[in-house]
């Protein structure tokens, strides 16, 4: 396990029903690919190519997919990780 400045992190508590809700609820497209985290990853230890994000980021701030650009590139020059996010930090960024 890599060294975690902010751990430790509680399990996971996702299940393939809640990747399935995302698609069906939220009209995620299934051509993105969303899965489970695998034993030992957190927030910090996210797979390459792959960002974590939380379940109240589209039950709350109602985000959708494709992730618009202009968020990611918001999140870089914050320098935020897409976990950082507050889940209503998406519409606030939209309002101002």
């Amino acid at each position: 396990m890599a060294l975690e400045k902010f751990g430790p992190h509680l399990k996971t508590i996702l299940e393939a029903k809640h990747i399935e809700a995302i698609y069906e609820l939220w009209g995620v497209d299934y051509t993105v690919e969303i899965e489970l985290p695998k034993d030992g990853e957190t927030p910090e230890t996210v797979r390459p190519g792959y960002c974590g994000a939380y379940m109240s980021h589209f039950e709350d701030g109602t985000l959708s997919f494709p992730l618009p650009c202009f968020l990611l590139e918001a999140l870089v020059e914050l320098k935020m990780a897409f976990t950082q996010m507050a889940p209503n930090f998406f519409r606030y960024f939209l309002a101002s």
